[in-house]
């Protein structure tokens, strides 16, 4: 099952005035440019989601301190940014963020202006930690294109502690910091969840009548296996132990998985990982969780082995469970395994259904 977190797109047409925020960006080029209002969203604080969300079932405080704002034009524009880029970052930290005017009284929904060239453009934001191993900051500030912000990409070690040479250390998992991470950009109803252009040109009476809405939502998808093996002892079988999952996905997630791979800029790396953020494994039943950014691509799987004793003799049996697809952004995927004995089916596709929050 994959319970999606919410999704809400396009324009919201407003009546209010909006207040100009401070913003350091680069000195725009001598060129016609207008003033531009949009909405900025970010996710609910943990604490507040409803339960089974990625995250209820550990440490639920919110660790992000940086915001980045990314305005992408088209190759076919005219705008153009210094060191011949098509972007522009606007980067807040969460106070700055925290201290925009609200939107209709709302703490997750803020008002940002900014100064910037017409044209077609395509809005991004992006929030997390800076400083920590694996931060997106530098990637974001090297893009030129809207090419390179749709592709960027995100370590699945992102905000562990790392030893000697800046490797990450496992056991160290910044678990807020990684389900803190978020991602969203402007889309439309018509655009089938992909980013959408939005329009900006010299305005009739300089007035702005929609502003396009930037939702950020969490990056991290949960994978979440409770297994029960007490039907084994029924059929015979004594002493069933579950001696451990790994998950085999990629090392590196994506920001914005659901637009295409280009494999010009990404290439998959396979991963293998103990499940980690769980309660100790049982031997008979229990329940563990694996956090992971997708990169829209790999088709996940989970390995284990169920050991038992039957007749004096000990049995030993590897599993494998796999994904029909990739992981979606922000889902919960609730694997339920029961064991029955030895002799079933050692390969098993899981074909989730999703349902909304």
């Amino acid at each position: 099952m994959i319970r999606k977190i919410w999704n809400i797109y396009g324009t919201m047409s407003l009546l209010l005035a909006l207040t100009a925020c401070h913003n350091d960006v680069a000195d725009l080029p001598d060129v016609p440019a207008e003033t531009m209002r949009l909405l900025v969203s970010v996710p609910e604080n943990i604490e507040t989601r409803a339960p089974g969300d990625p995250g209820s079932s550990v440490d639920e405080a919110e660790d992000w301190d940086r915001m980045d704002v990314i305005l992408a034009y088209d190759e076919t524009e005219d705008a153009e940014f210094p060191n011949n880029s098509k972007v522009m970052v606007i980067r807040l930290s969460q106070e700055e963020f925290n201290n925009l005017p609200a939107y209709d009284g709302s703490t997750t929904i803020k008002e940002l202006e900014v100064k910037v060239q017409r044209g077609e453009l395509y809005l991004y934001g992006v929030i997390y930690k800076d400083g920590v191993h694996g931060s997106p900051a530098d990637d974001i500030t090297q893009c030129r294109t809207r090419r390179d912000v749709e592709q960027l990409t995100i370590s699945n070690y992102y905000a562990m502690q790392t030893g000697p040479g800046g490797n990450p250390i496992d056991g160290t998992e910044n678990t807020p910091a990684f389900l803190s991470l978020g991602t969203g950009y402007y889309q439309t109803a018509e655009s089938n969840g992909l980013p959408a252009a939005f329009s900006l040109y010299a305005s009739e009476g300089g007035l702005q009548t929609s502003y396009p809405v930037v939702r950020i939502t969490r990056l991290a998808t949960k994978v979440d296996v409770q297994w029960d093996a007490a039907d084994a002892y029924e059929q015979g079988y004594s002493d069933v132990r579950i001696t451990g999952f790994t998950y085999h996905g990629e090392e590196r997630g994506r920001l914005f998985p659901m637009i295409a791979c280009d494999p010009d800029y990404y290439t998959p790396t396979k991963l293998a990982r103990t499940f980690y953020n769980t309660t100790p494994i049982s031997q008979r039943n229990g329940r563990v969780y694996h956090y992971s950014f997708s990169d829209g691509e790999t088709k996940p799987r989970i390995t284990f082995t169920i050991q038992a004793e039957k007749d004096g003799n000990l049995n030993e049996q590897p599993y494998t469970m796999r994904f029909e697809s990739y992981l979606k952004q922000a889902a919960w995927y609730k694997v339920n395994v029961t064991v029955r004995g030895l002799n079933g089916n050692t390969d098993v596709t899981l074909t989730p259904n999703p349902l909304s929050v």
